[in-house]
């Protein structure tokens, strides 16, 4: 709350380049810890960060949130799910897959949530994987 409730305007983040990262930004969504447990996990409860407190550190300069816990919830949530529901099912591209799916569906919502969707293009250059290899490697 004490994002929310700053009266001021300006931002924490100063004009030295440096990006202020908000580490442990993940919801925790109770109905996704609920079905792992339902599923046969053994999660403990937890909270996590509202997104409307994340919005709020965004206006004041946050510019890396860290949402870890979320995809890793919602993959563990997907591959119990493809378990129970499927017992016979042993390919792990099949398994694997609905988590990667379920993974993706949080990165998309969080991505609209926090304002970047369709903002890859402002990023700069666009450098290859090929390109970096190169470059790790010199």
């Amino acid at each position: 709350p004490v994002l929310a409730s700053t009266p001021s305007p300006l931002p924490l983040a100063l004009p030295t380049g440096v990006p202020l990262v908000l580490h442990g930004a993940s919801s925790v969504f109770q109905e996704t810890r609920e079905e792992i447990n339902r599923l046969g996990g053994a999660m403990p409860e937890g909270f996590g960060c509202p997104t409307d407190m994340i919005q709020a550190a965004i206006t004041k300069g946050i510019t890396k949130i860290n949402t870890d816990t979320d995809l890793r919830m919602a993959f563990t949530a997907a591959i119990r799910k493809t378990f129970v529901e499927a017992p016979a099912v042993f390919d792990l591209r099949r398994f694997l897959g609905d988590g990667r799916t379920a993974a993706m569906k949080v990165v998309e919502d969080k991505m609209d949530a926090f304002g970047s969707t369709g903002k890859a293009a402002d990023l700069g250059e666009i450098i290859s994987l090929e390109e970096m290899a190169k470059r790790y490697a010199a």
